[in-house]
């Protein structure tokens, strides 16, 4: 039964929630029509889906409406005092299936805001995954950077040791051949036992912070892995 607007009073709008809870509830089920009761014998597939009147009932009391069945006829029928006396009457529960409709239609509303609302979701995720991937990528740069730092200082390192070496045996290896036209002037022997103790201070002295710098990257490239590592954890 359809209405016009001229009829319809004290207009609200539904609570899609309820909508949406109650269709959830109902179930569908599937069932064999009688053909006995069918006003056409020769229909081939009487399986169908449907709604069960007492399910509809107690989920939606005005989706339920009782209706007189002639049994006679096979047919609904409203009991008057001008039906046939001799036809037999029953009542039966009929589903109206408008209620059952139209408690979709507010169901699919829901549905559909609950939809947007999921894209909204993936569109704030991706937006945040993009710049923690920007992220990554930075430390990554970083890291690379920083190994390759350390690489160059390493071997600044290694190339000052092997010259403090050279430096301190070149002198011990030279003192016996200064030392010897020099006996007879015990002078000019002091400077030169003095002069090999301050070349490899000097050399040592300048590789110390060099050993300082490689432990502070080796320590920085550490908590730039521990922070991308902890980033992609996030991302999972």
């Amino acid at each position: 039964m359809s209405t016009t607007d001229i009829e319809k009073q004290n207009v609200h709008r539904a609570d899609i929630n309820r909508c949406y809870e109650n269709i959830k509830k109902l179930p569908l089920s599937r069932y064999t029509l009688d053909r006995e009761l069918l006003p056409n014998k020769n229909i081939q597939d009487n399986t169908v889906m449907g709604w069960i009147s007492d399910d509809v009932q107690r989920i939606l009391p005005k989706g339920v409406r009782v209706c007189d069945f002639n049994l006679t006829k096979k047919r609904l029928e409203k009991k008057s005092d001008e039906s046939d006396p001799a036809d037999e009457f029953t009542t039966i529960r009929v589903v109206q299936s408008e209620q059952i409709y139209t408690t979709m239609y507010g169901s699919i509303q829901r549905l559909i805001l609950d939809k947007e609302a999921l894209e909204r979701s993936v569109r704030e995720f991706t937006t945040v995954v993009a710049a923690q991937q920007s992220q990554i990528t930075a430390l990554h740069d970083s890291v690379l950077s920083l190994q390759n730092a350390l690489k160059e200082m390493a071997q600044s390192a290694s190339t000052a040791s092997t010259a403090s070496t050279a430096s301190t045996a070149s002198p011990q290896t030279a003192s016996p051949q200064t030392a010897s036209p020099q006996t007879a002037s015990p002078q000019t022997a002091s400077p030169q036992t003095a002069s090999p103790q301050t070349v490899p201070t000097t050399l040592t002295q300048s590789a110390l912070p060099q050993d300082g710098t490689i432990a502070s990257l080796q320590g920085t490239i550490a908590t730039l892995q521990y922070t991308i590592a902890t980033v992609l954890t996030k991302l999972v």
